[in-house]
């Protein structure tokens, strides 16, 4: 099934769908040997081959996912220029989606490279609130 070529190399864990779309525009994504350079392309993970740096990329990885209940005060944010604690304080080296400073509660997120997967298996204690 064909989809968004960003969508495809976030899903591969690769990046998030902007920086992919920052990797089209700077012509480093090719399909089926044919450098893309236009947002908004459509491939089909099984079908095509896609390549990003000229490294072949793969949807099929096996999912894992974790639950953060994020204490308030938290950002969910790789960086946050602010020096406010961000959640990757509390779990390292995982993607993260945008959740408001002021929200607490579960939260579900699959780290996308198959590797922080492997080693993401620890257990610290939660912050004191």
């Amino acid at each position: 099934m064909e989809e968004r070529l960003q969508k495809i190399i976030a899903a591969a864990g690769i990046c998030s769908r902007r920086a992919a779309e920052d990797l089209i525009l700077a012509g480093k994504v090719q399909v089926n040997d044919r450098v893309v350079r236009k947002l908004g392309t459509r491939a089909d993970p099984g079908r095509d081959e896609i390549r990003v740096d000229g490294r072949l990329i793969t949807t099929e990885v096996e999912k894992v996912y974790l639950m953060l209940n994020k204490p308030a005060g938290y950002v969910t944010t790789l960086k946050d220029p602010e020096g406010r604690p961000i959640v990757t304080d509390l779990l390292r080296e995982i993607g993260q989606a945008r959740l408001p400073r002021g929200a607490a509660g579960l939260r579900f997120r699959r780290p996308p490279d198959p590797d922080q997967r492997r080693r993401f298996c620890r257990t610290d204690p939660a912050p004191a609130l």
